[in-house]
């Protein structure tokens, strides 16, 4: 009886093993695909410019890269996992894999740092101008740097098939590097850079959220002053916290510039202010905790990736014991660090009620063009 053929050993082995991480991928492909084209296009046309609205974007780009080549390359090499004999391919896609994930939850911790100098450090220089843009090339020239070494350290490598007497060729570590000290130091060091950027944001966005209590008891103590100052008729006690509520950008996040704002001495600009204050606030708040969010998501994405190759690493036979204990739940937390490169427009789309409405608004003016058409036709 003749030996199956390595291609046919090869889809037995796919429709087996591989079919659960397939869909897995597939679905993230499709959701972060039209999920960060959405936030690119909506940030990049709807929203006006800020450090905000450029960070998202760029953001949304290496995210999209991420969905629309990253993954379907993993798709293929999974179908393909005993006859991929394109060295150069290899290379270069595990290479961007490394790339966006580095830089996508680094540019999550320029953003921390951004919001909290303009949240705790209102009086000191601010990124302005093009000062966001230069900060988003430097993590990605930082990024792509970061990331060469997995350009000599994966490749097309010569294996013999389980369980049969035949040569296959799979992208992946190649032997003179598995288990050696420049790999397990290169995979150390992505991790050390991840936990470093994870613990600074949560570090940041607590300093970030003391202040915005700190503003909120402030506001809450000024309207109970104002209520009571009401109910007694002293009008100049009540023109006093009128003016005491005016408030720029910044003093929304330092209280203390609240207590030394000076206003005009006519009734119509603090009345005014007072208006837009509360929405600013709110504004304020929201973006932080969806910057935090999108932080957390994507270090838990990425850390088991981190922590199986580590290990996987380390010797053969726990890489044969978590292979055999997880079976394809393995392959899907190896796949882990794309969930940050999807999740992000779907945190936009939950948390950021200006993103749900601008996207509502596209999909009308689309729908309405497209009747005009079909009217016209």
């Amino acid at each position: 009886m003749d030996e199956p053929s390595l291609s046919a050993l090869e889809f037995q082995d796919y429709i087996d093993n591989d079919i659960p991480v397939s869909v897995y991928l597939a679905i993230l492909c499709v959701v972060g695909t039209i999920g960060n084209g959405h936030a690119s296009v909506v940030y990049y046309f709807r929203y006006k410019s800020s450090n905000h609205k450029t960070f998202v974007v760029w953001l949304a780009v290496v995210d999209f890269i991420a969905c629309f080549f990253s993954i379907p390359f993993e798709l293929f090499d999974i179908r393909f996992s005993c006859t991929f004999t394109i060295d150069w391919l290899c290379r270069f896609f595990r290479y961007l894999n490394h790339f966006v994930s580095i830089c996508s939850g680094s540019l999550l911790g320029v953003i921390a740092v951004e919001r909290f100098r303009k949240a705790c450090r209102p009086f000191d220089r601010q990124l302005e101008g093009n000062g966001a843009k230069i900060a988003c090339m430097l993590t990605v020239v930082i990024s792509a740097l970061i990331s060469i070494p997995s350009l000599v350290m994966y490749g097309v490598q010569v294996e013999v098939v389980d369980g049969y007497n035949i040569n296959g060729t799979d992208c992946k570590v190649l032997d003179k590097f598995k288990g050696s000290l420049a790999f397990k130091g290169f995979n150390l060091m992505l991790l050390l850079i991840s936990t470093a950027v994870f613990t600074a944001c949560v570090v940041i966005y607590l300093f970030i959220g003391r202040v915005l209590y700190q503003q909120y008891k402030f506001r809450s103590s000024l309207q109970i002053k104002k209520s009571v100052t009401t109910l007694s008729d002293k009008p100049s006690a009540t023109s006093d916290i009128n003016h005491t509520q005016q408030e720029d950008e910044s003093s929304v996040a330092n209280p203390a510039m609240s207590r030394t704002k000076i206003c005009d001495q006519n009734g119509d600009k603090p009345m005014q202010t007072k208006k837009k204050t509360p929405k600013r606030f709110d504004r304020s708040k929201q973006i932080t905790f969806m910057f935090l969010v999108a932080t957390g998501v994507s270090y838990l994405g990425y850390l088991p990736y981190l922590i199986l190759t580590i290990i996987k690493a380390v010797t053969k036979s726990s890489s044969s014991v978590i292979d055999s204990v997880l079976g394809p739940f393995g392959d899907i937390l190896l796949r882990g660090y794309f969930i940050s490169n999807v999740t992000n427009p779907l945190v936009y789309c939950f948390l950021d009620d200006k993103f749900r409405e601008e996207c509502k608004t596209l999909y009308k003016t689309l729908g309405a063009r497209i009747g005009k058409c079909l009217h016209r036709s």
